[in-house]
């Protein structure tokens, strides 16, 4: 197991979880802000299942013998510190959801719908065929990667700023076998069910203009969660510490949350 990336002063209690599946190192940027008000881990998921991922988290917290800890989880993050949270409820005192992606099916289908109307067909081809290109091999080309993440990135945002210097090294190995099995959860309801063994706060923060649909978190998590909030970023994507016109309000909610006073 690699050490875990440490920023800002002890004590260790504030967790971030990367999405991807496979994007370690993604919320370095965020982990940097959030330590000048408080000590900061920021693991890295390697692991090919869910299962794997899960273990993974819990070995690498039992390591810090720090704890209880407040969760921030960033898209696939938040699914995983979600499914942590129900599986080790002693580790876990709070958990922040950050463009969680929908927790219902349902809701999951307008995803593809709202990415397609912020790209040009010409780049909806071309995301196509790299997909279904880097499913059929084993070790898809970097290049082929880095062109996918160019282009979703551009789905994904409202007014994304330039490059903030926290590119990520290709990690298809790990995302395609994670993400396979984290969809088949969530089709089959098992995802949402883990809200059922969650008894802890639970704050969702949601940019408006993600076109991973706000109502997809809202709803579902609003029927199963006994104490959950969530808060909507106007002007925003999916990266909210990206986007222009939401990054300051998205660190003001973040910090409130971890405050206590969302």
């Amino acid at each position: 197991m690699h050490p875990i990336p440490r920023h800002g002063l002890p004590p260790y209690r504030v967790a971030l979880i990367h999405g991807g599946p496979g994007g370690a190192g993604q919320l370095a940027p965020v982990a940097r802000i959030l330590a000048s008000k408080r000590g900061i881990l920021e693991p890295h998921q390697s692991a090919r299942s869910v299962e794997g991922q899960l273990e993974e988290l819990h070995t690498q917290l039992l390591s810090t013998e720090e704890g209880p800890f407040q969760l921030v989880g960033h898209s696939w993050g938040a699914w995983l510190a979600f499914m942590f949270a129900a599986t080790h409820p002693g580790l876990v005192e709070k958990l922040i959801l950050v463009s969680a992606g929908s927790f219902d099916p349902a809701h999951a289908e307008q995803l593809s719908r709202a990415r397609g109307r912020k790209l040009h067909q010409h780049e909806r081809d071309l995301m196509a065929r790299i997909e279904r290109a880097l499913q059929t091999r084993e070790h898809p080309p970097a290049w082929a990667w880095h062109r996918l993440l160019e282009i979703s990135l551009k789905a994904d945002s409202y007014a994304c700023l330039p490059d903030m210097g926290d590119k990520i090294p290709p990690q298809w190995d790990v995302f395609l076998p994670v993400w396979q099995e984290a969809a088949a959860l969530r089709a089959s309801g098992e995802l949402l069910a883990f809200g059922e063994l969650i008894d802890l706060p639970v704050v969702a923060i949601h940019g408006e203009d993600d076109p991973h649909p706000w109502t997809g978190v809202a709803e579902p998590l609003g029927q199963v969660l006994e104490q959950f909030e969530m808060y909507r970023l106007p002007r925003c994507g999916h990266y909210p510490w990206k986007e222009r016109f939401a990054r300051e309000a998205f660190f003001a909610r973040l910090e409130e949350a971890l405050d206590g006073t969302l």
